[in-house]
């Protein structure tokens, strides 16, 4: 799997679980069923700290796992697996969802005024900062009318839009990849139950040829 799909995946981390959480996906990426206790030990994490990044990518449906007894100490671990295609998709509906909200303020911008304050990073409608006479709530400074506010939208806006054109092109070469995968894991069972078949016949016609010198002999006697 390319890089960009680990760094697209790094940064659905961010969203879904935190800064700090992005570091699993360099143990998880391409790997099958990881010990959790495992992954604890290379990020240098507590195992509730593990556990707690892993449930949340559980919750959104990015992770699979598979828990084994341990004989020595009695208790269950778990081990984990990392769904590269499913992470991918969830991370295309958000950049959509993303794209969706920046074109409603682009709609709602072009046809209203709103007003900042440049120090408190705050925004509000022409309504809320009449309410507060164009002063800030928090610092009390004079508002600032919200200039080309549209371009940075828009700015914003192709942006995600490449990056989501990005991540659908990753998740067709993924697509590929796995059928072509399927595809050879067919390939190599029926050749399995062929070579078992023919295994089979060889031995059914070997017991054959014993019965049949059996019969010859009992009718030389």
């Amino acid at each position: 799997m390319s890089k960009k799909t680990e760094l697209f995946l790094k940064e659905l981390m961010l969203k879904i679980a935190g800064k700090g959480s992005e570091k699993i996906v360099e143990v998880l990426f391409n790997k099958k069923n990881v010990n959790e206790f495992k992954i604890a030990e290379k990020l240098k994490m507590t195992i509730n700290q593990v556990r707690n990044i892993l449930y949340k990518m559980s919750l959104a449906g990015i992770v699979s796992a598979i828990k084994k007894k341990d004989k020595k100490r009695g208790w269950y671990i778990f081990f984990w697996t990392l769904d590269n295609l499913k992470a991918l998709e969830l991370l295309k509906k958000i950049k959509q969802k993303e794209i969706e909200e920046l074109e409603k303020k682009e709609r709602s911008y072009g046809t209203k005024n709103y007003y900042y304050c440049e120090e408190d990073n705050i925004e509000m409608s022409e309504e809320t900062a009449l309410h507060h006479n164009f002063l800030c709530p928090e610092c009390g400074k004079l508002l600032q009318p919200l200039k080309r506010k549209n371009k940075e939208i828009e700015s914003r806006k192709r942006k995600l839009m490449r990056e989501l054109s990005s991540i659908k092109e990753e998740i067709e070469n993924l697509k590929k990849k796995i059928k072509r995968e399927k595809e050879r894991k067919e390939i190599k069972e029926k050749k399995k139950k062929i070579k078992k078949e023919k295994g089979k016949s060889k031995k059914k016609g070997k017991k054959e040829k014993k019965k049949k010198e059996k019969k010859k002999r009992k009718k030389k006697r």
